[in-house]
């Protein structure tokens, strides 16, 4: 759309002012939205049972009763679980901060190309 709006205004066009402040925030916007976009793909750490508990569940536990045995499935999944839903959370802000900074990009730009055609 710039190009556009500078095209029109002919080659000896120079962005100043406003225009130029607009298009400034919108390409820190940009960099903002990519920053947390590549954090959201990064590898949070999350709990797990370690082997040696789970070896142990096979060897020393391996006589307890079913409802013992539930039990320490359902304790060492709800950990698993917890912890994830916990790295999940933060990558959903981060996207939805994302989101947003591309959406004040979009208004930036906006924002100068209306001053520009003013």
């Amino acid at each position: 759309m710039l190009a556009v709006v500078a095209v029109l205004k002919g080659k000896d066009f120079t962005l100043t002012g406003g225009a130029l402040v607009a298009l400034y925030v919108a390409m820190l916007a940009l960099l903002g939205s990519a920053v947390l976009a590549v954090l959201t793909g990064v590898s949070w750490r999350y709990r797990v049972t370690s082997t040696d508990s789970m070896r142990a569940m096979l060897v020393d536990h391996w006589i307890d009763s079913e409802v013992d045995a539930r039990y320490i499935s359902a304790y060492c999944n709800l950990e698993t679980v917890e912890s994830l839903r916990a790295g999940t959370s933060l990558k959903a802000h981060l996207l939805l901060g994302a989101a947003a900074m591309q959406v004040l990009s979009i208004l930036a730009m906006a924002t100068s190309a209306l001053i520009l055609v003013a």
